[in-house]
């Protein structure tokens, strides 16, 4: 089978679904910006699309000319290497572009914002989502939040005929990579890890403004920071609280290194105030952490309060520490059995190897189909 990507190489979901069908023995191209840095894949071919960036031309200008450009060097390539597949990442942008491509059969994965923000605050994008998922044979979605928000906004009159193509497919957790079970040298602090980054969407400031609180009842706390973005204004946040010292803002770092920070971390907070399913999430969860996570649709999928983590709500500092320190306060009998089920819960729903098998019959259906 000859799968064509379309989507940014540098996120780790997109590298991991190409490693997994160009190793399974499948013919794996990847089509991409010209203004995204590509890490060599093995198996994978990469073609690059010059985007119209011209400073001298108008924001409207360039965004017609892409509109043109695009589609037309995507359907370019795809006539010369003769995809089976065409899927796209990313409903806007690269959905939308690979729709306007008409090139079938053509699979469109939502991966988030793409759905719950964008589309709600202009309605160009509500308009691309529209059309990229019209356009599409199959969309894949990570939780039924999305799903039910695609339906949501999308025309009336196409709803069910959309229901019958939307499936639900988990980036997943890779168990093999993780090593879970490998013997990890204590840490002698109550170590909280918060991974999602820096970014305004993911409330870092709100996470920092609760830690005194907590502090004042576990002194032999630290706050690992970790993710993309600037944490400058974090810092600077942290030390006018004067609880710098009980922080560590790492940053960004290799994914095969969370493992290792997952399994001697006690709690993993993640409150963005929009998501689908989060990766970071699941992996510390099988890992052992105890999740503190944000009152969401797609959150209470995987989470419910009080058996088998702790829920709060959105940007609320006086419950965010207070979730904090219940799952703190728990006893060794109740984190032994959060453990067991979120392992157990996720294993079964969210196997990253189980979940790609489930995209390729996906895919081979489609083809058999044409």
């Amino acid at each position: 089978m000859k799968i064509c990507f379309i989507g940014d190489p540098s996120s780790i979901h997109l590298t991991r679904w190409m490693n997994f069908f160009s190793i399974s023995g499948h013919k794996v191209s990847l089509i991409c910006f010209n203004n995204t840095i590509v890490k060599e894949i093995n198996g994978v071919q990469i073609y690059k699309i010059r985007l119209c960036d011209f400073r001298f031309l108008p924001i409207t200008v360039q965004t017609v000319l892409n509109m043109i450009i695009i589609p037309l060097t995507i359907r370019i390539i795809c006539k010369k290497i003769k995809p089976d597949i065409l899927h796209a990442h990313y409903v806007l942008d690269y959905g939308f572009y690979a729709a306007c491509a008409w090139f079938h059969p053509l699979v469109i994965t939502a991966w988030g914002d793409d759905v719950l923000v964008y589309p709600k605050t202009s309605q160009f994008s509500k308009w691309k989502l529209c059309f990229a998922v019209k356009q599409s044979q199959l969309v894949t979605i990570d939780s039924a939040y999305i799903k039910e928000e695609i339906l949501r906004l999308y025309f009336s009159m196409y709803k069910t005929y959309l229901i019958h193509k939307i499936y639900n497919i988990q980036w997943g957790v890779d168990f093999e990579s993780l090593r879970i079970g490998q013997i990890i040298t204590p840490d002698p602090q109550l170590t909280i890890i918060c991974p999602r980054g820096f970014q305004k969407i993911y409330n870092t400031d709100i996470i920092i403004k609760a830690m005194p609180k907590v502090i004042s009842l576990f002194p032999n706390v630290k706050f690992v920071f970790l993710g993309a973005g600037d944490k400058t204004n974090f810092e600077t946040l942290a030390k006018k609280l004067n609880i710098y010292k009980y922080t560590d803002f790492q940053g960004w770092i290799e994914h095969d290194k969370l493992w290792n920070i997952y399994q001697k971390a006690k709690i993993m907070i993640s409150i963005p105030s929009s998501d689908g399913t989060s990766v970071a999430l699941l992996e510390a969860m099988i890992c052992g952490c105890i999740p503190v996570v944000s009152n969401l649709p797609a959150n209470r999928e995987w989470i419910k309060d009080g058996l088998n983590g702790v829920i709060v709500d959105i940007k609320n500092i006086e419950r965010l520490s207070l979730g904090i320190v219940k799952a703190l306060n728990m006893t060794e009998t109740q984190v032994k059995e959060i453990k067991k089920h979120n392992y157990q819960f996720i294993k079964e729903k969210g196997d990253y190897r189980q979940n790609m098998l489930n995209m390729e019959k996906l895919y081979f259906r489609l083809i058999n189909k044409r």
